[in-house]
């Protein structure tokens, strides 16, 4: 309730920065592209030890069949 009991309209938007110089949005960039970077890692990582994409081993004829399935069968 304090804030808004001492709100200034006419102080504007005070966590955003209205300029950029140079060497901001190049550090910026280089944050962002180290961000993706480590996601498409974590991704292939996660690829790599779940096994996504590979040939289902064994038999599929013993997969587990649903309930409805084995009440029907009996």
């Amino acid at each position: 309730m304090a804030l808004a009991e001492r709100f200034d309209p006419g102080a504007g938007d005070l966590g955003f920065v209205r300029s950029y110089d140079l060497e901001s949005a190049r550090r910026q960039l280089q944050v962002s592209l180290l961000l993706v970077l480590t996601l498409a890692c974590a991704a292939l990582a996660l690829v790599a030890t779940a096994g996504f994409g590979a040939a289902p081993r064994g038999d599929l004829s013993a997969a587990p069949q649903p309930a409805i399935a084995r009440l029907a069968q009996s």
